[in-house]
């Protein structure tokens, strides 16, 4: 397994649930380099997190749109301030009300002026897609209301659902009842949630309950797409050796199961890209229009 800290690198872009073969399909699009396959260390962001970076790191500033790095406060026994040399809480200065997420755009433009007053520094840039919410046009992006962790955030939802108290209730009756009996593992808390006509827990849940799986994956390789835009305008203005890695995968209805459990052996989940940028992509003013007509056209449903 890879010790991340150890390889070098002046900036490192973390593509949060970053699936290996999604990115493979993708990067030709917006960046030149090689491509090679490694295992994570971790499953979901926490457990990457602190596998990743358990020690004190005065050499990297971490730019980050996941509210799992924070810089005064514990996240899930994790306090990022006591382990970089400077945390920039981009899901807390940078929070897009109506989207519910960060903007790709936004980690774009602040990163590039942060890394200017820290130029003897590394930087870890954790750019919150392609992980939920989906920002394909033409799909409601079901956002979150808030980005802190520790406060009581909710989806972005229509308030149509009723008797949610009782519900919840009966829900964690039948879960338990289920774990007890051992007839099914945790994804299918989803289908319980949408047989009670209860919200879904996620982002991810609601653009599949709306959308199906087809969809769902469609707005996934999208935001992957996003992401890389931008990734490729850093790799245009930043200097220094860049690599483009994620701290996990996401499960996107492979026989039955979605999302991103913690302690996973899957490779799906465990697989990631560890991408060197090398050099300016060909063309890339010309690509980047094309690009961006296809992005809109694909809302459409002319593109697969």
């Amino acid at each position: 397994m890879k010790s991340i800290v150890d390889e070098s690198w002046k900036y490192l872009v973390v593509l949060d649930t970053c699936r290996y073969d999604y990115f493979k399909d993708n990067y030709t699009k917006f960046l030149k380099g090689n491509l090679s396959c490694i295992a994570s260390s971790g499953t979901c962001t926490t457990q990457w997190r602190d596998n990743s970076f358990p020690d004190k790191y005065d050499d990297i500033v971490y730019i980050t749109a996941n509210p799992n790095f924070a810089a005064n406060q514990s996240v899930y026994g994790y306090n990022a301030g006591e382990h970089f040399h400077k945390v920039y809480e981009l899901w807390n200065t940078e929070w897009d009300t109506y989207r519910g997420t960060v903007l790709p755009e936004s980690m774009t433009r602040k990163a590039i002026d942060i890394s200017e007053k820290h130029p003897e520094k590394r930087f870890v840039l954790h750019f919150q897609q392609p992980h939920e919410p989906y920002l394909m046009p033409g799909i409601l992006s079901y956002g979150y209301d808030q980005a802190d962790i520790n406060s009581n955030r909710k989806l972005i939802l229509p308030n149509r659902y009723r008797f949610l108290k009782y519900k919840t209730r009966i829900l964690k009756f039948l879960l338990k009842y289920f774990r007890d009996k051992k007839l099914f593992i945790s994804p299918s808390e989803w289908a319980l949630r949408q047989f009670l006509l209860m919200p879904p827990r996620c982002a991810m849940d609601a653009v599949r309950r709306k959308y199906g799986k087809k969809i769902l994956r469609r707005a996934y390789a999208e935001n992957l797409r996003y992401a890389l835009r931008q990734v490729r305008i850093l790799s245009e203005k930043l200097e220094g050796d860049m690599i483009v890695t994620s701290d996990h995968g996401e499960f996107l209805g492979e026989d039955g199961m979605y999302g991103h459990p913690k302690s996973s052996d899957h490779e799906i989940l465990r697989n990631v890209p560890w991408f060197t940028v090398e050099g300016k992509p060909k063309e890339s003013i010309a690509v980047n229009e094309e690009e961006d007509v296809k992005f809109k056209l694909r809302a459409l449903g002319y593109f697969d």
